[in-house]
């Protein structure tokens, strides 16, 4: 039953994307058949025919290469011999032949117009656009967005999926903001958040995951300790997870008892989980910076009394020293609500002395919710109980000078001597406490991690509109968008931001439609949708073969009065179909990497 199922599924695949180039391809047909050219064949693939038929002057045929299509016109091709019959491509006039070169694309759009309704009418799955983890000291941070917020407008528009946010922020002005529409808890919120650019990735962003639920593997430690596919974390050992996937996978522990709670299906389900352990690769020390300096603060937090501002450095709360946050937050429930915290602070060189009244109700530790901590500079560490720096003799707020010899300046140099160390010898250690230099040797531990049968995906809903009308508006919006995003994507990748190694090719395409058409109707449809607009965006581009490239040249006749000789146009169409060709054969090299990989 299987082997049926995958046959169906690939006869669906292929049947789709057939449609998607014969109605791009009728598009060109109809508009020509419009203005009267005489049109020489109608291929699906290209290369030798294989079958076909042929009705008038056309020959309708599938041949041999199915890698798009064809519509061959009179006339139509550089150094053909042309009669001058009015029936040929080159006797219509510029705007008619615009139009022939550019129905294509207009088919697949208004093909995308269709089949996106029809999806959204049935009911596809979507990224829920929860907010999952909020970066603190981000744009959306700032702006009081908190993990568990729904985003339900951007800009006034519909949000349906997380995926759409991006999109927004990428055409606002970051000087401008977006506005974003929240529900928190059946309370309706709007908020105005200023992105930032990320230079890492190159695009301004403003600081937000989604969440994520389980996708658990059979026969696991998961699966026997009874978690299923979609169950949502909602806490691990106490401690909230719905906004962090690295803290899901930290708290997760080999060898340790975890215990977890779950939403399922609206219900919430508390179980026990022991994970095996098998080794990641490499060794650590088990150290971590010291995180004690101020990233930002929230307008609101100096509501509370609290005077700390971007920059400051905690050194100590009330005579003890602060080297992370969950120092501060002990020192707060050790005052207790109503109590007074006493802070040394150093700014811009200099100590000061801070104090900060707690709130008289609720927790006392609330108003870290509105400061944000990074990294400080240079080598302070925090070693964790039990590991091999423990070991060593190491404390927090020691400096580590040396490492295996090498001079460390800053704690991604301690990362860098880590991802070398063979693991062969001990490791000599020189670092610093109280202005005494000391020296050790440390053995590092092998790096382990859990085997729990556990893999975290993006957290999915049903999106369904109620009625033709509502389908038909979401079908419209995501066309839009998808165009936005395809048009996105390619500046980034000439701007270089994006590697062309993330280009797919015949390959990638016909696994990702298959992926999706195993998903159901819906998913199937949706997918076809974005092949439609990347295929009429693709056609756009300027590149000679192309409809994009035809048009540039239809554009170039109407500025100087005179059409470009064939000489020339039969140059650039070469060199066009020479691209073409090596960028198929770029991306299916991905595609085969993809696979050995």
């Amino acid at each position: 039953m299987p082997v049926v199922e995958s046959i169906l599924t690939i006869m669906k695949v292929v049947g789709g994307i057939c449609f998607i180039i014969f109605v791009h391809e009728l598009g060109h047909f109809l508009a020509a058949k419009k203005v009267g050219i005489r049109v020489l064949t109608f291929s699906l693939g290209f290369g030798p025919r294989v079958f076909g038929f042929k009705k008038g002057d056309t020959d309708y045929r599938l041949s041999a290469l199915p890698l798009g299509g064809y519509v061959k016109m009179a006339g139509e091709t550089p150094g053909e011999l042309k009669s001058g019959s009015d029936d040929e491509f080159n006797s219509k006039t510029v705007g008619q032949r615009a139009l022939v070169l550019s129905a294509g694309v207009i088919m697949n759009l208004i093909s995308a117009l269709f089949i996106f309704p029809l999806a959204f009418r049935i009911g596809i799955p979507y990224t829920e656009p929860m907010v999952g983890m909020v970066t603190e000291g981000g744009p959306a941070w700032m702006a009081g967005i908190e993990t568990g917020d729904r985003i339900v407008g951007a800009n006034g528009k519909p949000v349906y999926k997380f995926d759409d946010i991006p999109i927004y922020i990428a055409l606002c002005d970051p000087e401008v903001g977006v506005a974003l529409d929240l529900e928190r808890d059946g309370e309706k919120k709007s908020v105005r958040v200023y992105p930032e650019m990320d230079k890492e990735r190159g695009i301004y962003a403003i600081g937000l995951s989604p969440q994520y639920e389980f996708d658990v593997e059979p026969d696991s430690d998961a699966s026997a300790a009874g978690l299923q596919n979609g169950d949502f974390p909602i806490s691990i050992n106490g401690k909230d997870t719905r906004g962090s996937l690295a803290r899901i996978a930290t708290l997760i522990e080999p060898g340790k008892k975890t215990e977890l709670r779950v939403d399922r299906d609206g219900e919430v389900v508390e179980l026990e989980l022991t994970p095996s352990e098998k080794e990641a690769g490499g060794f650590f020390l088990g150290v971590s910076p010291v995180f004690n300096v101020v990233k930002a603060v929230r307008p609101e937090s100096l509501l509370s009394g609290l005077s700390l501002k971007s920059g400051d450095i905690v050194v100590s709360c009330d005579d003890r020293p602060i080297y992370e946050p969950n120092d501060l937050m002990n020192a707060a429930v050790a005052a207790g609500a109503g109590g007074t915290l006493h802070l040394v602070v150093n700014r811009d060189g200099e100590q000061t002395n801070e104090t900060v009244q707690l709130p008289a109700t609720g927790k006392p530790d609330a108003f870290l919710k509105g400061v944000a901590f990074q990294m400080s500079e240079g080598t302070r560490i925090r070693p964790a109980p039990g590991s091999a720096a423990v070991a060593a003799g190491l404390v927090p707020g020691d400096r580590i000078l040396k490492l295996d010899g090498l001079r460390v300046d800053k704690f991604e140099d301690v990362r860098s001597v880590m991802d070398r160390y063979s693991g062969d010898v001990a490791m000599d250690v020189s670092y610093e406490r109280g202005g005494e230099t000391i020296l050790a040797s440390i053995t590092p531990g092998k790096r382990m991690q859990s085997d729990a049968g556990i893999i975290l995906r993006a957290r999915n809903y049903i999106y369904q509109e109620a009625n033709v009308l509502g389908a038909v508006r979401a079908g419209i919006q995501n066309t839009g968008i998808e165009i936005v995003r395809v048009f996105l994507v390619l500046r980034k990748m000439f701007t270089g931001s994006v590697s062309p190694k993330n280009l797919g090719g015949p390959v990638t395409i016909a696994k990702t439609t298959y992926q999706f058409a195993e998903g159901g109707f819906s998913r199937l449809l949706y997918i076809l949708g974005i092949l439609s607009i990347n295929l009429a965006v693709f056609n756009l581009l300027p590149i000679p073969v192309l409809d994009g490239g035809q048009l540039l040249f239809l554009g170039i006749e109407k500025i100087k009065g005179s059409p470009v000789s064939d000489r020339v146009l039969g140059v650039f169409q070469w060199a066009g179909l020479l691209f073409i060709l090596a960028l198929l054969l770029f991306v299916t090299f991905n595609d085969i990497q993809r696979i050995v990989d």
